[in-house]
């Protein structure tokens, strides 16, 4: 069959505001907002559906554009609210056979809205420019190009490769099982679990990359290479976040118990644990941590061979439990606003 592609012009006008965060308690990049202003910017997305081969290709321009993919109830699929058509025939969930978006220059947003039902598997490029890049239920590869981008794979089993520039990767609870490559510059992945109940997280080295997995709830697995930091915030219920050794080198991480009372380990490099509100067990490790117990009635457990930490209570009546060696002089803890200090030889 003879390839007879139609381009549909889409225009749209949009503004965009990069305030607000990604997630609630999280201390990373913020991520895009919409607003309304007087003044706006106008830009241009084509699409063209190839029904012979079932591609539905999608570009952006050198402006900061938004392409949002979406699909009516029926199962026509969109582009910006539109339908794109080859030679009478519409791009439909069942003859299209993937998506390819590409935003090119310019700080674009390109996300699958799913709310109709789900998309087609897509490959969602950034290329130029600060983007925000959203994935859906399918097994999705999306690239943020050059650039400081954020980008959360959805529920499927994605591939998301931030590349150059410094990175944020965003884990959301529900989310599927993804590999994830920072790439060039100082790149952050962001696992959020759930509000409701207590997540089991254990974060342990691969050779050189790093294996992040939840063990109860919905259980994910996450394959991590070339990533500088890993925030993980456990929100709400009494959540577990262990680290182990060998991580040094490989990732940071950063952990937060949020409401509950937590369990929070961290590794064998420089770590930052918060315990949120609750009263949190918190261990640094074996690195310089910082640990701050926050709301609640804390415990702090400083283990012989634990590297110089700093120890923050906050509000409550907080412990600070020291287990030294018996053969060796310790190290140097210094404490902050804790309440009780209990060292054992």
């Amino acid at each position: 069959m003879k390839k007879n592609s139609l381009t549909a012009e889409l225009m749209q006008k949009l503004t965009r505001s990069r305030t607000g965060n990604s997630a609630e308690g999280c201390h990373c990049r913020s991520t895009p907002q919409f607003e309304s202003l007087e003044q706006r910017a106008l830009m241009t997305v084509s699409a063209a559906f190839a029904a012979d081969t079932g591609v539905l290709n999608i570009s952006g321009d050198e402006a900061d554009n938004v392409i949002e993919v979406s699909r009516s109830e029926v199962g026509t699929i969109l582009v910006n609210g539109r339908p794109v058509i080859d030679a009478g025939i519409a791009a439909t969930v069942e003859n299209t056979r993937s998506v390819f978006a590409n935003g090119r220059a310019g700080d674009d947003q390109i996300r699958l809205d799913e709310s109709n039902g789900e998309l087609p598997r897509a490959t969602l490029i950034g290329d130029l420019g600060n983007d925000w890049i959203v994935g859906g239920t399918g097994r999705d590869y999306l690239l943020g190009g050059a650039g400081n981008d954020t980008l959360i794979g959805g529920r499927g089993n994605d591939i998301v490769l931030g590349q150059d520039g410094s990175d944020l990767l965003i884990v959301n609870d529900g989310d599927g099982s993804d590999r994830l490559e920072g790439g060039a510059g100082f790149d952050f992945v962001q696992v959020n679990g759930s509000n409701t109940a207590g997540d089991d997280f254990s974060i342990d080295p691969n050779g050189e990359r790093v294996r992040f997995q939840r063990n109860n709830l919905g259980l994910f697995t996450l394959d991590i290479g070339t990533t500088e930091n890993l925030d993980v915030n456990g929100q709400g219920g009494s959540d577990v976040i262990v680290g182990s050794t060998g991580l040094v080198g490989l990732i940071n991480l950063d952990l937060d118990g949020g409401e509950g009372n937590d369990l929070l380990i961290g590794g064998d490099g420089v770590d930052v644990l918060r315990g949120g509100a609750g009263n949190d067990t918190l261990i640094g490790g074996r690195g310089n941590d910082v640990v701050l117990g926050q709301d609640g009635n804390d415990l702090f457990i400083v283990n012989d061979g634990d590297g110089s930490g700093f120890l923050e209570g906050g509000e409550g009546f907080d412990f600070v439990q020291v287990n030294g060696s018996n053969t060796a002089g310790d190290g140097l803890v210094d404490l902050e606003d804790g309440d009780s200090i209990m060292a054992r030889p």
